[in-house]
């Protein structure tokens, strides 16, 4: 043996006699406790920008958790922000949760993950993508054929108070948890809706506010939160009708000369749509209290063919008349209230015998044109009668001769104004016996409609398409005199033609007229008012 194998070996001694005298000396063993976990269980979209995202979660023995989460990354648009929804983690150590997002995001993706969150540590779950479902949506109205304004994109046109109606095309089945209207985003519409979940098209019917101003509006839906922007606009009219009576009980006669005698409105004649008349009645409502009352009839009597009343308002000095025609022979009739009588005044002396052109200018009554009871000859000979002087005098041939339908008049005060089927606008002045042809009127050839004058503006009522449809109208239409232009300003309750229209008490009056009920009859004969 070496020494240096011998001094090898007195080391080795020496140690195990210094690890046999140390007390309570044993060996150390290190154990690993087991980390937090979370994974994502299900992720899947609950609505159209609705989602739900299932965690298993597992708090480990070994950190304390601080708290736990859902983070939702946009992967349509790289550029929005994330979703971060908290987990609601309680003490147990296994559990499941489940985080709800709603967005304002349309038809977006998402990738998911779940996190848990330790003083020192982070961990994470693998990535999971959700799809949305998918829908394109297109909300728009029917363009009206005859109301619409397709340059300003307005589909059609309402008063306040009315109502309107949107379709709303979809791909996939949706059922919406919400839906709402508004107008410009912030005017809330009231309405109603008619969604078919498999698909198609849903209905909305919004009610107009009848509080809002007149003006062009555009139409949001809102479904579950997202704004879908109606493809066309609708425009909100200025005007507002009410009813002032329709207790009428006389004949339902139509195409009525009529006057004003302070508040108290006469009805002359007229004929009954569907069939030929044998009297001429005179009823009197009183515009304050709401009275009828049935006068003596017009001292004339026989078939329509050989008599009639033509459809004129005709008063002077707070006086009515009425032109009669006989035949062949027409004739100015005035009415006596104090009396309830009638007594002729003079006989016309023009060439037209049937759908003459007359109103009355101050102390003047003008009238012409028309033509012979065969409805052959057209004639233009045009004559005014001075109620002073009870003279009749010709003056320059009129432009406007027969009326194929009556033709609406009213005055201004100084000058007349004249509306024919054909769209024309005449005004007559009768200092220099002018005819000028102002704007045409910018909706289809119609007839039997009202005229009337107030406040700076000519306003035209009702009537009947004069070509195919045919059907009667309800509509008012605004024509200024400043400017020379047309537009729509409201519509009647009901439609309304061959009826009235006056001013009376800083009001327009219209009504009366017959709108078709079945078979044979009219509907009840009423009267409207509204403050333009």
């Amino acid at each position: 043996m070496t020494k240096k194998t011998l001094h090898l070996l007195t080391n080795i001694v020496a140690s195990m006699v210094f690890l046999f005298l140390l007390p309570g000396c044993k060996k150390i063993t290190e154990t690993l406790l087991p980390s937090p976990q979370i994974s994502i269980v299900s992720a899947k979209p609950t609505a159209l920008t609705d989602y739900e995202v299932t965690v298993k979660v597992d708090l480990g023995d070994g950190q304390p958790v601080k708290s736990a989460e859902v983070t939702f990354t946009d992967i349509t648009v790289l550029t929005d922000s994330a979703f971060i929804v908290p987990v609601s983690l309680t003490g147990e150590k296994q559990q499941t949760v489940t985080v709800r997002l709603r967005t304002s995001r349309l038809n977006h993706d998402y990738s998911v993950k779940a996190t848990i969150h330790t003083d020192k540590y982070v961990y994470s779950s693998e990535l999971a993508i959700i799809r949305s479902d998918k829908n394109i949506f297109r909300a728009y109205m029917l363009e009206d054929d005859y109301y619409s304004i397709p340059e300003l994109g307005v589909a059609e046109c309402g008063n306040r108070g009315s109502r309107i109606v949107l379709f709303i095309d979809y791909q996939n089945q949706f059922t919406p948890d919400s839906l709402s209207l508004r107008l410009n985003r912030t005017i809330p519409l009231p309405g109603t809706f008619d969604w078919n979940a498999i698909g198609g098209t849903a209905l909305a019917v919004g009610t107009l506010p009848a509080d809002i101003e007149p003006g062009i509006y555009e139409i949001y839906i809102y479904i579950d939160g997202v704004e879908i922007r109606c493809e066309n606009k609708v425009k909100i009219l200025g005007g507002t009708w009410s009813l002032i009576d329709a207790t009428y009980q006389g004949p339902k006669n139509v195409d009525q000369s009529w006057f004003l005698l302070g508040d108290d409105l006469y009805l002359v004649g007229g004929h009954y749509p569907v069939s030929t008349v044998s009297v001429f009645p005179v009823w009197k409502f009183n515009l304050q209290t709401g009275q009828w009352q049935n006068k003596i009839n017009f001292p004339a009597t026989g078939n329509i063919s050989y008599d009639e009343i033509f459809p004129f308002n005709l008063q002077y000095n707070n006086e009515g008349y009425v032109l009669h025609r006989h035949d062949t022979m027409v004739k100015l009739w005035k009415y006596q209230p104090g009396t309830d009588s009638w007594i002729m005044v003079t006989t016309y002396p023009g060439a037209g015998k049937t759908r003459l052109n007359c109103f009355v200018i101050q102390h003047q009554l003008f009238a012409g044109g028309g033509g012979s009871i065969s409805m052959g000859d057209h004639v233009y000979d045009f004559w005014s009668y001075d109620f002073i002087t009870g003279i009749w005098t010709r003056l320059n041939d009129t432009p406007v001769g027969y009326a194929v339908c009556s033709n609406s008049a009213c005055v201004d005060g100084t000058n007349a104004y004249l509306f024919e089927y054909s769209r024309k606008l005449w005004k007559y002045e009768p200092e220099g016996d002018l005819w000028t042809e102002k704007a045409r009127f910018i909706q289809p050839r119609r007839s039997n409609s009202t005229l009337v004058y107030f406040g700076g503006k000519l306003y035209l009522t009702g009537g009947t398409y004069y070509t195919y449809p045919y059907f009667e109208l309800n509509d008012c239409w605004e024509y200024s005199i400043s400017d020379d232009t047309w537009q729509l300003n409201s519509f009647l309750p009901d439609r309304l033609n061959y009826g009235l229209s006056f001013a009376w008490d800083g009001k327009i009056v219209a009504g009366m007229g017959f709108d078709v009920e079945g078979f044979n009859d009219i509907k009840q004969q009423v009267l409207y008012q509204f403050i333009p």
